[in-house]
This record gives structure tokens, C-alpha cells and sequence, in this order.
């Protein structure tokens, strides 16, 4: 699955966000705290559940997901056993990224941008060969 209309998505509800927060600030539309999300609800919602589901089709594996350390972080787990970290650094720009990890946990391989989530099954694969 290309994870490009993903990024373009995130990237669109971001910029839509900030333009109603200053709108609210300079008073042209009225608050509205009903409608506030949090950015890391969204970056849930329309990047990584996505990506976590087609993933789990194609390797017919249960694959699922934990929080990071911080805001746009996450390790993605099978078996409970984390093998990737999927990470949007700037929700704004919608560039995803990903990190393999080895049996450890530990980072064995440069971070790379992510474009499809075959990625992310070869990073499944390399795992499970170790």
C-alpha cells in the first residue's frame, strides 16, 4: 500500500488545525472545545492504524502497535515482540519513517522514509530470520 495519501491526509487535517487555532485567536471563528483532537489521536487514527492493518493482511500475522517515548513514535510489535519503530517527526510536513530492529530491540539498520509498507514487511522478515 502507498502510504502517500496517508502523509498528504495527515498533512492536510495538520495545516487545517493551526489555521482554525488562529482564526480562534484573532476571534474570525468562534471556540469550539468540542472539536479539539489531539494531533497524536489523528496521527493514530489516519497514519499508523492504516499502515498496522494492511500490514497485518498482507503477512497474515497479527501485528500491532505500541506508543513511543514521545509524540509520533511507535513500535510495531509481533508477537509482542517489537521489530520496527514507525515515527512522523513533523505531522505538518506528513513524512513517515521507519527504523528495523533486531531481536534486542535495538536499532540494526539506518532509519529510512517510508513510501510503501512493503518496508515494513521486510523488516518483519528480517526480524523473524534472526
Amino acid at each position: 500500500m502507498d502510504t502517500q495519501p496517508l502523509s498528504n491526509t495527515l498533512r492536510q487535517l495538520v495545516v487545517k488545525i493551526e489555521q482554525d487555532k488562529n482564526k480562534q485567536r484573532r476571534g474570525l471563528f468562534p471556540y469550539q472545545p468540542h472539536t479539539t483532537t489531539k494531533l497524536s489521536q489523528i496521527m493514530t487514527r489516519q497514519v499508523v492504524e492504516p499502515i498496522i492493518k494492511d500490514v497485518s493482511n498482507t503477512t497474515k500475522r497479527y501485528i500491532s502497535y505500541q506508543y513511543g517515548t514521545s509524540m509520533g513514535f511507535y513500535f510495531l510489535l509481533v508477537d509482542g515482540r517489537k521489530f520496527a519503530v514507525l515515527y512522523i517527526p513533523n505531522p505538518g510536513s506528513g513524512a513517515i519513517f521507519i527504523k528495523p530492529l533486531n531481536c534486542h530491540g535495538k536499532q540494526c539498520a539506518p532509519s529510512s522514509s517510508l513510501k510503501d509498507t512493503s518496508s515494513i514487511v521486510d523488516c518483519l522478515h528480517n526480524f523473524e530470520k534472526q
